[in-house]
């Protein structure tokens, strides 16, 4: 529905001038008429306060016409339509009596005093085109010249070959692109040399500043035709007609995906590909003047007295407003950075000037620096993507995660998550991308997070970690899942059980020896019921299991004892081991392991085990086969000398977690080299292998 916005002004003023060029700098909206007043022989500059539209100054220049506004901050950046510091007013002018007029340009203060001027006492001066360290006018009918925009001095003067108009040329770094009265379009170096031309059908003006977007130059005229050429050479890349033929249209205004024109009968967006119309906003009058495109917003006058808003993609108006008489001149946007107030402005023939209250696009509020704004004005258009990039990059990512998951792009989101330290939400957006080793590293910090925090539990903190360790196993991650159930044992209040079996005078064929199991509980709670149980078809068992014990308190140990007869002889005879308790809930616990003895034939060959640890607590399976292991070690980690291993590890390496060689390897390593006893080796991989992550 079209919504009228006639209670939104921030205030209407009426001049006696007739202004065809409003230019909105630091403050001020300056106006000047295209011809000068029909009862004298003066043209008038008037500046207005942006926040009331009050007089501040008014400024009279004789015998001429203006024929371009515009602005100039010495830092080097160009202005044009928004608020700088500092500028300078660019007043082009043309003679309206050859006797004691002439075209000029002046630079101008803000406060109206005149800094510098240039003529060559040529009829005319076109609008100028600025740059941060040249502008481009045309001079007369055949000339282009450049200017240093800080003092005027003179840069280059250049003959033409076609007639010059009074629209400004397109000012690139390389050069200029220059419209004509007639059908050609010049592309000239930054030394005035004609680089191409090209040339439309002979009854047409292509006489509007030309428009680069991407490796276009969208240009248009009299004709009622839109043309693209590559800027690279000037061939035709693709033509539109649009409108009425043989119809004026505006100058063209782009997004980089549209084109968007103005002709006699209204508003017309072409794809900036191939010049297809995607979308056409129809009005009764013509739409002749310079539409402004801010964000996803076109702003646009037309014939019919209403300034409109139109969305560029789909066309839909969004709103308008009316004025008293026709309007011929595009609007100006503003930014009243005392009342904050955001407004477009608009003149109509009748001289009223009135500043209509709007809210600003994204784009804008960003480029004046508000960028909370421009987030809310971002997110309140559907740009999702570009509010949340800019809370990232102001250092809000709370904000830009929510903003990234609206806006459907969780792995943004969860990244944003995680600068925030919103480690649950982090993890619950990798979950949502089925990242399980993202997830779990996002729950572990946020278990870590947790410690000493009164507000959480410890049945609370033994879930996350719980998750965590659940997720990394899935992952083949098993040295950091046991640390993560290690975690869960602390919160739950769990036992621990450790078991090493402790030297003896070693064990020979046939022969009877006792083995002493150490058991020792490095937990957090209570283990009862304990047995441990032998197993094998290399061994006879005196019994198969201990006695029970009835409990093991935290940080104790107790020693049983199993007698055994080996039935067979070697390096590494296998015994299974398992032992059971139940934690202080009830809850039965079970751990199993091979140790590999060595076993003499005879008498002579009798070797004293040392200790050995057996079963680690662990949660992971840390059983390998110590020639299995050399073998494999000696692959990644030559120079480790693995020979002293052989009685030292008591584990099965094909039974350790991990999808590639190196990953069990490193999980046995780590493993071992928590229970210090093999600190040597592990010195010895890390100066061997200093990029991997010990």
């Amino acid at each position: 529905m079209t919504e009228e916005i006639e209670n939104q002004v921030a205030w209407s003023v009426t001049l006696d001038i007739q202004p065809e060029f409003l230019l909105a700098v630091d403050g001020l909206l300056f106006a000047a008429p295209g011809a000068p007043r029909p009862d004298g022989a003066s043209t008038a500059v008037i500046a207005l306060d942006l926040q009331d539209g009050s007089l501040v100054w008014r400024q009279e220049f004789p015998f001429v016409m203006v024929t371009g506004l515009q602005s100039y901050n010495p830092d080097g950046l160009v202005v044009q339509r928004t608020a700088v510091s500092q500028p300078l007013l660019f007043l082009a002018t043309a003679s309206i009596d050859l006797l004691r007029g002439e075209g000029a340009l002046a630079a101008i203060s803000l406060d109206g005093q005149e800094r510098w001027r240039w003529t060559n006492h040529s009829q005319s001066v076109s609008q100028p085109a600025v740059g941060p360290d040249r502008l481009a006018m045309l001079v007369g009918s055949h000339q282009l010249v450049m200017l240093a925009p800080t003092d005027g001095r003179q840069l280059l003067q250049t003959a033409l070959d076609a007639y010059a108009t009074l629209a400004a040329p397109l000012l690139r770094e390389d050069g200029c692109i220059v419209p004509t009265r007639g059908p050609d379009v010049l592309a000239l170096d930054i030394d005035g040399r004609v680089r191409w031309r090209f040339t439309a059908e002979q009854d047409t003006w292509l006489d509007r500043t030309p428009l680069a977007v991407g490796q276009l130059i969208i240009t248009t005229g009299s004709s009622g035709v839109v043309y693209a050429l590559w800027q690279r050479d000037g061939v035709l890349a693709w033509q539109q007609s649009i409108g009425p033929a043989q119809r004026r249209l505006s100058p063209p205004i782009s997004n980089g995906e549209r084109v968007f024109v103005g002709a006699a009968d209204g508003l017309y967006a072409l794809s900036l590909a191939d010049g297809r119309i995607e979308w056409y906003f129809a009005t009764e009058r013509t739409m002749e003047a310079a539409p402004v495109l801010v964000g996803d917003t076109i702003y646009a006058t037309c014939h019919d007295h209403h300034l409109y808003a139109i969305a560029t993609s789909d066309g839909t108006e969004r709103w308008r407003y009316r004025m008293t008489r026709r309007i011929e001149v595009g609007p100006t946007l503003a930014l009243d950075e005392s009342t904050g107030q955001s407004l477009v402005i608009v003149a109509d023939r009748g001289g009223t000037v009135t500043a209509v209250l709007r809210t600003p696009a994204g784009v804008e509020l960003q480029a004046t620096g508000q960028w909370e704004a421009a987030v809310t004005a971002f997110a309140t258009e559907g740009h999702l993507d570009r509010a949340a990039a800019l809370s990232a990059a102001f250092g809000q990512p709370q904000q830009a995660a929510q903003l990234w998951q609206e806006a459907g792009r969780p792995e943004q989101a969860a990244e944003q998550y995680a600068a925030a330290g919103d480690w649950l939400n982090a993890a619950a957006a990798w979950a949502a991308l089925e990242r399980p080793r993202k997830q779990a590293d996002a729950l572990i910090q946020h278990a870590n997070a947790m410690t000493g925090n009164p507000a959480y539990r410890d049945d609370e903190r033994a879930a996350v970690w719980q998750q965590a360790a659940q997720l990394l196993e899935l992952e083949g991650e098993s040295v950091q899942a046991s640390e993560c159930w290690l975690e869960v044992t602390q919160y739950r209040h769990l036992p621990v059980i450790t078991v090493d079996v402790d030297k003896h005078e070693g064990l020979i064929l046939d022969g009877w020896t006792r083995l002493q199991f150490i058991v020792r509980n490095d937990g957090f709670g209570i283990a009862r019921n304990i047995i441990i149980r032998a197993s094998g078809s290399q061994f006879k068992l005196e019994e198969s299991s201990t006695r029970q014990f009835v409990a093991l308190r935290p940080d104790s140990e107790q020693t049983i004892w199993l007698a055994v007869q080996p039935c067979g002889y070697g390096d590494a005879v296998p015994l299974r081991v398992t032992i059971t308790y139940q934690d202080k809930s009830g809850a039965p616990h079970e751990q199993a392991q091979t140790v590999y003895l060595r076993v003499a034939q005879t008498e002579s060959g009798r070797f004293a085990q040392e200790r050995l640890p057996l079963l680690t607590g662990s949660t992971i399976p840390a059983q390998i086969d110590p020639t299995r292991l050399r073998q494999l070690l000696s692959e990644y980690f030559d120079m480790v000398d693995l020979q002293a291993l052989s009685f030292d590890l008591g584990v099965d390496f094909e039974e350790l977690r991990g999808d590639t060689k190196t990953e069990k390897i490193m999980a046995l390593i780590l493993y071992v080299a928590r229970e210090h006893r093999l600190e040597a080796l592990l010195a010895r991989c890390r100066e061997a292998r200093p990029f991997v992550d010990w």
